[in-house]
């Protein structure tokens, strides 16, 4: 399997409410738009996330992992907004994590390399 991209699908029921909450934490607009129920963001390289509005989501969760060159700051900026955050831990010698939670109950776990 060659594979070239990877996509992250995260249904919601109102994209207008989660495009927003998204475009806060990711602090920037989507990359595409192909059909007006779907924001696409170009999250790095060939890794996307999709938002999808649907009239009945699935109560699947998925869990999306972010890395950031200085989790203090992001931690801050996001605890800034209201969003309730776990406390920075460490896992020695690899990385530093935290987690926090959309408005629709997927894990969104911020990491940061050692």
């Amino acid at each position: 399997m060659n594979i070239e991209s990877v996509t992250l699908v995260i249904e919601v029921p109102e994209l207008g409410a989660a495009a927003a909450w998204f475009e806060a934490v990711l602090q920037r607009n989507p990359d595409v738009e192909p059909v007006p129920w779907i924001k696409e963001y170009n999250l790095a390289g060939a890794c996307w996330l999709q938002i999808v509005q649907t009239d009945k989501p699935t109560d699947r969760r998925c869990i999306l992992r972010l890395g950031t060159p200085d989790i203090v700051s992001e931690h801050s900026r996001l605890a800034s907004l209201g969003i309730e955050m776990s406390e920075i831990t460490e896992v020695p010698d690899v990385i530093y994590r935290c987690d926090f939670f959309d408005p629709y109950g997927n894990k969104i776990t911020l990491y940061q390399l050692i």
